[in-house]
């Protein structure tokens, strides 16, 4: 399979992994499947993984950015192949030592098949990560965006958000607006993107929180006294 992407009306991206075969316009056989969304099998991969390592790895992965993440993921696995009762997840001979798997290197992830989205093309994979309650996709996506600007003006690849606007086509008010998401406590961000318990906020109170400078102040408003370790 290959990287492949698609974009909406309102120039929303999604990300897949489409076959080969589908993406020349062959037919593939009734037994293969031509597409998976890229967060969905990205995400099982990362829960088999993740659980498979040693207490003290778990405490260094928890520190890693979502960059350095990916990389660790990118250099422990060597394929990954999706089949219609499971999925194959080889291990890099390098990585086997690190994490808790046989000598075959190899994870067998038992899945159950089923159009996703209401679009016969697209597969969804109804495994275990899939039952827990995932993160906020539009608050999550948002984040994402406002640590994208952010890094654009850190790098001095534009000066003002206004040239930001105009570079990215992104609307002036809405990165004025959630611009300030990319400061967000590190504590309300792993709540955020958190797939066991996702924190509940709604979109307009995290923006309002996320205009308190101080991260405490951040932490009380948006996580409540009662949920501050």
């Amino acid at each position: 399979m290959s990287p492949h992407h698609a974009r909406n009306r309102n120039g929303q991206k999604y990300r897949y992994y489409v076959s080969r075969i589908a993406l020349r316009g062959s037919t593939a056989s009734k037994a293969s499947i031509s597409r998976v969304p890229a967060t969905m099998i990205e995400a099982l991969v990362e829960s088999e993984i993740v659980r498979r390592l040693p207490p003290r790895e778990i405490k260094k992965w928890k520190s890693l950015s979502r960059f350095e993440k990916s990389g660790t993921i990118r250099d422990a696995v060597c394929k990954v192949v999706v089949g219609q009762d499971d999925v194959e997840i080889r291990i890099a001979p390098s990585a086997v030592k690190c994490i808790s798997v046989d000598s075959t290197g190899l994870i067998r992830v038992p899945t159950q098949i089923k159009p996703w989205g209401g679009i016969s093309s697209v597969i969804g994979l109804d495994g275990e990560v899939q039952r827990q309650s995932p993160p906020d996709i539009n608050i999550a996506r948002i984040l994402a965006r406002a640590r994208i600007w952010l890094e654009r003006l850190k790098h001095r690849e534009v000066v003002t958000i206004r040239e930001l606007s105009c570079r990215t086509g992104e609307e002036l008010g809405e990165i004025r607006k959630y611009l300030p998401l990319a400061f967000l406590s590190p504590m309300i961000v792993a709540a955020l993107v958190d797939r066991e318990k996702p924190l509940k906020v709604t979109l307009p109170n995290l923006v309002k929180g996320s205009s308190l400078i101080r991260w405490a102040d951040q932490e009380r408003v948006i996580l409540g006294e009662k949920n501050i370790p």
